[in-house]
Formats: structure tokens, C-alpha cells, sequence
């Protein structure tokens, strides 16, 4: 007389275990996207603030010098309307990206608390000085 099987129901349980498996890999591949999601903007965030920084602490202030200088110089005949008109383009260039920047960091210092789920989130301190 054959013993009973332990194994009769192994189809069942193999399947259930790949589902299982499965339904793993559901949930973890929006946690993935998030993740990834969070580190691109954690990265521009950063870059963001780092062009600000540069911009706001050398180029801007270096520009306003070139200007007021040329502007001199121009009112004692040593540089041209055109030079004086290049200066001032460069000044509203930095200006510009300085634009663009901060609303670069601003964009993704918005993504940033909307991935980890504070809207809050983000040093206002730190923002109101960039």
C-alpha cells in the first residue's frame, strides 16, 4: 500500500509563491521610480544652488564692477557706446540665468518635498539668501 504525499498540493503553492514574487516586484517598482525620482531632483536642487551661490557670490557682483567702471570710462571718452552696451548685456545676462536658477531650485526644491511627502520641506533661510 503506497504512503500518502505530502507534496499534493505543490502546483499550488509553487504558484502562489511566484505571485507572491510578483506582487513584490508591483510594489517595489514605484518605490524604485520615487527613489530615482527623488535623486535626480536632490541633484538639480544641489547643482541649482551651487550656480546661485557662484552667480550671486562672483558674477553678478563682478559685472556690476565691469559696468560701473566702463560707465566711468565711457563718461570720459576712454570706451565706446558699444562697449558700454556689451557690459550692460553682460549684467542682464548673469541677471537672467540668475532668474533661471532660482527657479530651477525652487521647482526642485518643490519635487524634493513632494517625494519624501513634506510640502513644507526645504531651509527657507537657506532659500531666501540665493
Amino acid at each position: 500500500m503506497p504512503l500518502a504525499s505530502r507534496n499534493r498540493n505543490q502546483g499550488s503553492v509553487a504558484e502562489a509563491k511566484a505571485r507572491l514574487r510578483q506582487l513584490d516586484d508591483e510594489v517595489a517598482a514605484p518605490r524604485v521610480r520615487l527613489l530615482a525620482d527623488l535623486v535626480a531632483s536632490q541633484a538639480a536642487l544641489e547643482a541649482a544652488e551651487q550656480a546661485l551661490t557662484r552667480l550671486t557670490g562672483r558674477v553678478l557682483p563682478a559685472a556690476r564692477q565691469v559696468l560701473k567702471a566702463i560707465e566711468a570710462g565711457y563718461r570720459g571718452g576712454k570706451f565706446t557706446y558699444l562697449d558700454l552696451l556689451d557690459a550692460q548685456r553682460r549684467l542682464a545676462e548673469a541677471r537672467f540665468w540668475r532668474i533661471e536658477f532660482l527657479a530651477s531650485y525652487h521647482r526642485n526644491l518643490a519635487d524634493v518635498g513632494r517625494l519624501i511627502g513634506d510640502p513644507l520641506f526645504g531651509n527657507q533661510d537657506r532659500a531666501a539668501k540665493l
